[in-house]
């Protein structure tokens, strides 16, 4: 398990717990279990225990904003003197958490049709080249959409169509482009949600 996938889990075992207090007419809606407040505790002590990942700065800052909350709703500052629950700022912070967990999953896009595929379907060399498989660049490694340059494993260095390299990958899928390729702002994406991050687990 790396730790991207640790912290993850950490979240989901929270919403479990919560699931199963809403799923349990016996516990009431008012005063959460104490094994939900343990699932907070565990979720803000694997924060806590190593690196945060860049990726998961926000959900961290989250989850710290949650347990202290949940300390003041514990301790008799953050509840409703009538029903002993947590007021609303606690739930809120608690959905805060849900929410920076969700802006952090992603799936693996898949890969774009071969170029001999792209062709039979009236795709232009051009677009298959510079949009399908390419993109607008200033470095020739990062998206830039306000660059008029283009780069892509299909195109010369100076952004013009690399017709050799397209015919081999139209005659031979992947003889030219990886199986793997993933397009720079899709990868963007995957990055920013720490999708590549190996980085292992803290015990």
């Amino acid at each position: 398990m790396t730790r991207v996938e640790q912290l993850n889990a950490a979240v989901e075992a929270v919403k479990v717990a919560e699931r199963h207090w809403s799923a349990d007419p016996q516990l009431g809606p008012d005063v959460p279990p104490q094994f939900l407040g343990e699932a907070v505790t565990r979720l803000h002590e694997t924060c806590q225990a190593g690196v945060c990942p860049t990726s998961h700065i926000g959900l961290n800052n989250a989850v710290v904003t949650l347990f202290a909350k949940w300390r003041e709703w514990e301790t008799g500052q953050e509840v409703d003197v009538a029903t002993n629950a947590p007021l609303p700022r606690v739930w809120n912070a608690l959905r805060a958490v849900y929410e920076a967990r969700e802006k952090l999953r992603v799936q693996l896009p898949p890969p774009p049709k071969h170029v001999s595929a792209l062709r039979k379907e009236g795709t232009t060399d051009e677009q298959i080249c510079k949009h399908v498989y390419g993109f607008r660049s200033r470095d020739g490694q990062t998206v830039d959409d306000n660059s008029d340059f283009y780069a892509g494993p299909l195109l010369t260095a100076d952004g013009q169509i690399n017709f050799d390299n397209l015919e081999k990958e139209a005659a031979e899928p992947h003889s030219v482009i990886p199986k793997d390729w993933i397009h720079p702002r899709q990868r963007k994406r995957l990055e920013d949600a720490g999708y590549f991050d190996t980085s292992p687990a803290v015990h």
